[in-house]
C-alpha cells in the first residue's frame, strides 16, 4: 500500500493522540510498552559492539520509543511523503508532554536507541520453523531500523544532534528568561522551560536539526499534495 494518500494523513493524526498519552489501559501501561510487546513477537533487535552507549539493558518502554523513533527517522529521510514530514514536529511533542512526560532525559534516550536500534531477522510465521529470515520488510537483516541515513552518520555528527536537541528542549528558554527577567528565581526560571517546550516554533526548530540529521530537505519527489480531511466516503456510504 502506498504511503501517499489519506491513510498516512490518519496515521500520523493516530500517533500524535496515541503518544499523547501518558499511559493506557487500567494497569497504567504505556503504548511504548504495548509497541515493544507486539513487535518483539516478530522481531529480533540488537545493537553493534558500541552503539549501546552504555546502556546495560532495555527496558520495555524505552524499546517501544526507540521503535517508534527508528520509524519516524526512516520516514524523515525519505520513506514518508514531504507533507507528512511536516507533521512530525506534533508527532515528537505529543511524545515528550506524553509518554516522557516533559523529561528531556527520556526523550532523547529514546531518541539515541532509536539511532541504533538494529534489525538482526525476522520471526517466521510458521510455527515448525522459528528461525529468523533476513528481511523485514525492505529492511535486510543488519542494518539500521532508521534508515540509511542515520546508518552513515558518524558518532560525533550523532552526538551533536542529541545535544542540540537536548538544548533547545531545555536551556534556550532559560537563557531568554534570564536576560528578561532578572528578578526571576532559579526555580520559576526552570519551571517556565518546560512550559515553553509547547511553543510549536521550538518543535519546528527541532524538525530543522530532524531533517539535517536524515538527509536534508528532499526537494524532489514524485508524491502528491496533501490530502484533505474529509468526510465523503461516509456520506456517500
Amino acid at each position: 500500500m502506498s504511503l501517499d494518500g489519506p491513510q498516512t494523513l490518519a496515521m500520523m493524526m493516530f500517533l500524535e493522540l496515541a503518544l499523547g498519552i501518558p499511559v493506557v489501559g487500567s494497569g497504567g501501561e504505556s503504548i511504548l510498552r504495548r509497541v515493544s510487546h507486539e513487535f518483539e513477537l516478530t522481531l529480533k533487535f540488537g545493537f553493534e559492539d558500541g552503539e549501546r552507549g552504555g546502556e546495560s539493558s532495555i527496558n520495555a518502554d524505552l524499546l517501544g520509543g526507540a521503535l517508534i523513533s527508528s520509524a519516524l527517522y526512516r520516514g524523515t529521510s525519505g520513506g514518508l511523503p514531504p507533507w507528512a514530514v511536516e507533521d512530525i514536529p506534533g508527532v515528537y511533542s505529543a511524545m515528550f508532554h506524553g509518554v516522557c512526560q516533559q523529561n528531556p532525559q527520556s526523550f532523547c534516550e529514546i531518541l539515541r536507541v532509536g539511532s541504533n536500534l538494529r534489525l538482526f531477522g525476522a520471526v517466521s510465521s510458521n510455527k515448525n520453523n522459528a528461525s529468523a529470515s533476513a528481511w523485514f520488510g525492505a529492511i535486510p537483516a543488519g542494518k539500521k531500523l532508521a534508515g540509511r541515513y542515520i546508518e552513515n552518520m558518524s558518532s560525533k555528527a550523532k552526538e551533536t544532534f542529541l545535544t542540540k536537541t537536548r538544548d533547545l528542549i531545555t536551556f534556550t528558554t532559560a537563557s531568554a528568561n534570564m536576560d528578561n527577567n532578572s528578578d526571576k528565581t532559579n526555580k520559576q526560571i526552570c519551571n517556565s522551560v518546560l512550559c515553553d517546550s509547547k511553543n510549536p516554533d521550538v518543535w519546528r526548530q527541532f524538525k530543522v536539526l530532524l531533517k539535517a540529521a536524515c538527509g536534508g530537505k528532499k526537494k524532489s519527489t514524485c508524491y502528491n499534495l496533501k490530502p484533505q480531511v474529509t468526510n465523503w466516503e461516509c456520506d456517500r456510504i
